[in-house]
């Protein structure tokens, strides 16, 4: 199922024009789709972007909350069956993700170096809500399917 910009943001997500345009001229809004995409989003891009939006309700940075909604739209793309994906993060500052059932963390030694940071994403709940969004989108009397 593919959305146009403005049923996905402004609709589905409650993402403001305004603030979007501005968060995508920051640069670091990769997830987003592109003029290649005809501007159309999926699952996997809105899941993405909730994600992006939950980090900058929390304080982060737009750069920062891009970069983890970016890492996190990856993660997405290359394990599409994972209910969690865990970040990582090694002491030279390289990171990577990957299922978080495919990773021990308890030894301190990941990806080739030791670990720095770990960040869990519960991808399960997060495609839940959007999904619930999506259907409260549609159940409004007179929404189109834009």
């Amino acid at each position: 199922m593919l959305f146009t910009n403005k049923k996905a943001c402004q609709n589905i997500l409650g993402w403001d024009r305004k603030v979007q345009t501005d968060d995508k001229a920051s640069g670091h809004i990769n997830f987003a789709p592109t003029f290649d995409d005809n501007f159309n989003w999926n699952l996997d891009r809105l899941t993405a972007a909730q994600f992006y939006l939950d980090q900058r309700t929390a304080g982060f940075t737009v750069k920062m909350a891009g970069q983890a909604a970016t890492r996190l739209y990856n993660g997405l793309c290359d394990y599409p069956d994972a209910d969690q994906l865990t970040v990582v993060q090694i002491e030279n500052g390289s990171a990577s993700i990957m299922p978080a059932d495919k990773i021990d963390l308890a030894s301190g030694f990941v990806s080739g170096g030791y670990l720095a940071t770990a960040l869990l994403i519960d991808v399960r709940n997060l495609r839940t809500r959007v999904q619930r969004a999506i259907e409260a989108d549609a159940a409004v009397i007179g929404a189109r399917g834009e």
